[in-house]
């Protein structure tokens, strides 16, 4: 059985689970968009005192920023298993992982699958909608294409540090103050990059990239112009984030089998 079979297992074990709290479906997406009004009046309200030469961000831009930040966040939760990976390791249950015939990172990712992502993704596009068609926004098909291969790769570059961070367990046991800590930062994507001083966008940009699945996917999909030098670090950092974890990955394994 190859490792696609056996992730499409695990979907469908979690498939069952999530069909069987369908209720659960009405309630989540009332959540997120409550979550949404709450961050449209904050924004009506502090718009009339922000600053001008706010560039391109108008108020249903913003509205628009904080809609994509829901799909990121949907994507995000389909990885849930790098996150959880911390509590296994403390809890000695990757032995079980090691004796099957499969990867370890394909039974941390499907035991951590969670197809209620599908209802933050869900919010996330319906409010796009509502907010482009009250608006009278124009978005092309190539615009929305492009969005979705940039959401997906940006959000799989967070993931890919969330892991990072996950994978430090194996070498130092507990580390929830790091994570709490950077799951603090990924607040940062809800903000347009041009409201921080230069310091703090190098930071969003090269290290902690969460300016890529939020202010960057945005204009992606509204067809503002981007630097073409941000694409190439969108890239660079898909490349470098995902040689560290895979590198932490084959090591982090290695000691854990050498420790018995």
């Amino acid at each position: 059985m190859n490792e696609l079979s056996i992730l499409k297992r695990y979907v469908q074990i979690a498939f069952k689970n999530f069909v069987n709290y369908r209720t659960n479906f009405i309630m989540v997406v009332l959540y997120w968009f409550v979550s949404l009004g709450v961050l449209v009046i904050f924004w009506k309200a502090l718009f009339r005192y922000l600053p001008q030469g706010m560039n391109v961000w108008d108020f249903p831009r913003l509205c628009v920023l904080n809609s994509v930040c829901y799909i990121s966040w949907g994507l995000f939760v389909l990885f849930w298993g790098l996150h959880q990976i911390p509590q296994k390791v403390i809890n000695g249950e990757v032995d079980k992982y090691l004796s099957r015939p499969m990867s370890p990172l394909t039974g941390f990712l499907g035991e951590g699958i969670y197809l209620e992502c599908i209802y933050e993704i869900l919010s996330g596009i319906i409010s796009i909608v509502l907010i482009v068609v009250y608006y009278s926004i124009n978005i092309s098909f190539i615009n929305i294409i492009q969005f979705s291969v940039v959401i997906f790769l940006s959000t799989l570059v967070i993931v890919l540090i969330h892991g990072c961070l996950s994978l430090l367990a194996f070498w130092f046991g507990k580390i929830d103050s790091l994570q709490s800590i950077l799951d603090d930062l990924d607040n940062f994507q809800k903000y347009p990059l041009v409201f921080f001083p230069k310091n703090i966008k190098l930071f969003l940009i090269f290290v902690v990239p969460l300016y890529f699945p939020g202010s960057f996917s945005t204009k992606i999909l509204l067809g503002i112009p981007v630097p073409s030098w941000h694409w190439g670090a969108l890239i660079a950092c898909f490349i470098f984030w995902g040689g560290v974890f895979f590198i932490m990955y084959k090591r982090c394994l290695i000691r854990y089998e050498a420790n018995g």
